[in-house]
């Protein structure tokens, strides 16, 4: 079990480096939660990069509440890119005016059902609208549209579902896919200070450890208190479920 728990690191926050923006109000209401609880119950997920830094795949909103309360140290637990897979969501939402404003020389008329390869939307009727790359350079592509997710967020609640889930549209929804991107290519996007939007990617991480629970007053302290971490450690017990679960948010 200490074997388990030892894949638990303490690193500096600026050595942690995020893909992903972050939402102001889930970004607040975790805050919240860490201070009253005055523990973070799950360490933030990372794979490594050169000269000792870390990129955030799953944790974009804990690490940052953590930036927020003044913490100088981040729990983190580390993964080699191909022992995790990465996704992406799908969006579902209202069509209201955003849907207006969108350019619509950017799309063509799609009868492919093939999703991954462009950025799509789609109606309750099927009709899909599929936005053609024509040559961009990634950066230039995404961009494209990520203004448009901004367009739809600003002003609409989304709804998001994985690859496996099977979704009924009403007929006032439409279903976002995004193309498929692989970890270089986020790095790549990370060298070019791009960040995707939230609820962008996902990623299954087999043997992730949970309800860690590190204090808080742990993570504040200027020199971090190995044998203090070690003593809390000691005390846990370590179980594995290995069915699939359903978490509530």
């Amino acid at each position: 079990m200490i074997d388990k728990i030892n894949n638990i690191m303490f690193v500096e926050c600026e050595n942690l480096l995020l893909h992903e923006e972050v939402e102001n109000y889930r970004l607040n209401k975790i805050v919240s939660l860490i201070v009253k609880d005055e523990v973070l119950k799950n360490a933030i997920i990372t794979i490594q990069l050169p000269n000792k830094k870390y990129l955030i795949i799953d944790g974009a909103h804990r690490f940052s509440a953590l930036k927020k309360i003044g913490c100088k140290w981040i729990p983190i637990q580390v993964f080699e890119p191909r022992d995790v897979t990465l996704m992406t969501w799908r969006h579902v939402v209202k069509v209201n005016e955003w849907y207006q404003n969108i350019d619509m020389n950017l799309f063509e008329i799609s009868n492919s059902k093939l999703i991954g390869t462009e950025f799509r939307v789609t109606d309750f009727t099927d009709k899909t609208l599929a936005m053609p790359n024509d040559g961009m350079d990634l950066i230039s592509y995404m961009k494209q549209w990520k203004s448009i997710v901004e367009l739809y967020s600003s002003s609409v609640s989304v709804k998001r579902y994985s690859d496996e889930e099977s979704i009924l549209l009403d007929y006032d929804e439409v279903v976002i896919d995004f193309p498929k991107i692989t970890i270089e290519e986020i790095l790549i996007a990370r060298k070019k200070n791009f960040l995707f939007f939230p609820g962008f990617t996902r990623f299954s991480i087999p043997g992730r450890l949970l309800n860690v629970n590190v204090p808080l007053s742990l993570l504040l302290t200027k020199y971090f208190d190995y044998e203090r971490w070690e003593e809390i450690a000691s005390k846990k017990e370590l179980r594995y479920y290995a069915e699939p679960t359903y978490f509530f948010e």
